[in-house]
Order: C-alpha cells, then sequence, then structure tokens
C-alpha cells in the first residue's frame, strides 16, 4: 500500500475514535518489522500526548515529534527538506485539527485574521509536506477528524467548503475516508475509501482496500 504512496501528499479523515492514529501506527510497525525504517510522526493532536500516545509511540517503533507550536512545526519541515537523507518510510502529520486549535486559540471565530491564519497554515503546511514527499520518494500523510475537516452539510465535490480544508485538499494528491468496519466474527480493522486527483476540477478516481493488507472489496 505504501509503494502506491510514495512521493504523495494523503488527507485520511474519518469519525473521531474510529482508529485513524492506531491504524498509522500499525503501518508504521509493519513497515519497521519488515524493513526496520521507521516511520516519523508528528503529533499536534494533544489526546496523543498523555499515556495513550506513549503506548502508542512505542507500538509503531517510530521517531515520534510532538508539537504545540506551528512555526516550531515549520521550522523543523524545513529542516528536514533541507536534510540530505531522510531514512524514514514515511511522514504523518496527526492531526490537521490539532493544528487548527494552535492557530486560532486566540483568534475569535468569525475574525478575518482567523481565516486568513488558517489559510496560511494549509498552504505552508502542504508545500512542505509534499516538499518533502517528493525530494525523499515517500508518503506524507495528514490525518483529520470529518467532523472538523468538512462540515456535516458538506458533500466531497461542492464548491464551498471550511477554508483550512479548502486550502489543505486543493494541494493534496490523494484524500481517503477512514472507517471502522467489522468482520462476520465481530473483529475490527480499518477501511479506507480512496479519492485520487490532481485538481478539484477533475473527475475523480475511486477504490477502497483494508490499508492493513487484508483481503478487501478492492485493490489498488
Amino acid at each position: 500500500m505504501i509503494e502506491k504512496f510514495k512521493g504523495k501528499t494523503v488527507i485520511v479523515y474519518g469519525e473521531p475514535a474510529s482508529g485513524k492514529s492506531f491504524t498509522i501506527a500499525t503501518i508504521a510497525r509493519k513497515i519497521f518489522e519488515k524493513t526496520m525504517i521507521p516511520a516519523y510522526l508528528i503529533w499536534s493532536d494533544t489526546n496523543l500526548f498523555g499515556e495513550y500516545g506513549k503506548e502508542l509511540e512505542e507500538f509503531s517503533k517510530a521517531k515520534v515529534l510532538r508539537i504545540t507550536s506551528v512555526n516550531f512545526l515549520f521550522s523543523k519541515l524545513r529542516e528536514i527538506f533541507e536534510q540530505d537523507k531522510f531514512n524514514h518510510s514515511f511522514i504523518c502529520l496527526d492531526s490537521l485539527s490539532g493544528i487548527e486549535e494552535i492557530v486560532t486559540q486566540n483568534e475569535s471565530v468569525g475574525s478575518p485574521r482567523r481565516n486568513l491564519l488558517l489559510s496560511q497554515t494549509a498552504r505552508n503546511l502542504t508545500f512542505w509536506l509534499s516538499k518533502i514527499a517528493e525530494k525523499f520518494n515517500i508518503p506524507a500523510f495528514m490525518i483529520a477528524h470529518d467532523t472538523v475537516l468538512f462540515d456535516k452539510t458538506w458533500r466531497y465535490g461542492e464548491k464551498t467548503k471550511p477554508a483550512f480544508s479548502r486550502r489543505a485538499i486543493k494541494n493534496v494528491d490523494v484524500v481517503i475516508k477512514h472507517e471502522l468496519r467489522f468482520t462476520e466474527n465481530n473483529k475490527p480493522y480499518p477501511y479506507w475509501k480512496i479519492l485520487l486527483y490532481r485538481s478539484l476540477k477533475e473527475n475523480l478516481e475511486q477504490t477502497s482496500f483494508n490499508p492493513l493488507g487484508e483481503q478487501s472489496d478492492k485493490r489498488l
């Protein structure tokens, strides 16, 4: 699965508590067990700063960077890009909603400055992640809650979207809808529906699969 996303920027979004972070951590661990190359996880979601985050970090075998400042994040991404080598299987920001909270914590909801900051942040974020993905030929994932990324009344393909998600989606290669499904034996597994595109004006190709490699309806 990771091979298909090398050099690409990818948004993975889904319901809160549906296992997005755990799925990414599991992918990281599976790759590490095969290649001994760790993933690079950037955590801005405060839910990952406690005991659960410590357990997930150990489980994933990944390098984890916790951030509470957007300026620090961009400084770190620039530093990574300027390196000659980046020995990691993929890079993942978890989550977009965490970044939005950092950016808007001192801004009122309706202020023009708030919308400007969100737009600039989304644009700079996708810029640096795309540069890293291209230079080192690795996937660059961004995790988001659909309750933050999309308004519940909005449907993919509509022209009106929140500023932060519009800027992020417009500049990524792949958008993935994450779902938690269950087998006949009631065993949970992640299910990804993928939308691939180069611009919002193009037709979208659709496919779906289990990102952990188990059998699913369709494969890439």
